[in-house]
């Protein structure tokens, strides 16, 4: 079973997010901000990470720039889910190496395909 790693500062997006990677046949794990996150990617080596880009204690900026740095977690695929939607915001969550960058609100189905997507690039 594939593992994705949620990271999301609200709580319901998280729920809903999870029940729907559940409900598709993944295993899916939550961290409320960049810096838990961090730890549980490390600990936990998740297949695809799904991630917010405004959170407390470490946005999702943050979080991609120590993700990357790090050799045993730099190849897992970032998916950026967020209401940051200017361009300017785009280009910079692409060029931190975000693997795909989505804006909210989101279509489940629309968010499973690029999962998939990510899950078929790491093959």
């Amino acid at each position: 079973m594939k593992k994705i790693l949620v990271i999301e500062d609200d709580e319901s997006i998280r729920r809903s997010v999870g029940m729907m990677l559940r409900i598709s046949g993944f295993e899916a794990f939550y961290a409320e901000n960049g810096s838990i996150g961090l730890q549980m990617a490390t600990q936990s080596m998740p297949d695809v990470i799904i991630c917010d880009i405004a959170m407390p204690v470490l946005d999702g900026y943050g979080f991609i720039q120590e993700l990357r740095k790090n050799s045993a977690t730099s190849n897992i695929p970032v998916i950026f889910l967020t209401a940051k939607a200017s361009e300017e915001d785009v280009a910079k969550g692409k060029a931190l190496g975000a693997n795909a960058y989505l804006t909210k609100p989101i279509w489940p189905a629309d968010l499973l395909k690029i999962v998939q997507e990510q899950l078929g690039q790491q093959a």
